[in-house]
């Protein structure tokens, strides 16, 4: 099992059944546990965290 520690990228999804097909997301700190269970882990950033920590987070590009 690969943990969610900082650098992991993984892929997104909802409850439903085939839901990970297009959003995926860069652990940027302290993940909760539950994520190592339930959440494919396929990458990890090797180069260049400090350009993925400046990068906006959350709600901010919705409406854009």
């Amino acid at each position: 099992m690969v943990l969610h520690c900082s650098g992991t990228v993984a892929m997104a999804r909802g409850n439903g059944a085939d839901s990970a097909s297009s959003e995926f997301y860069i652990v940027i700190g302290h993940a909760p546990r539950h994520l190592d269970r339930n959440m494919s882990v396929f990458g990890r950033v090797v180069f260049g965290m400090d350009v993925v920590q400046r990068l906006p987070r959350g709600d901010k590009l919705k409406g854009a």
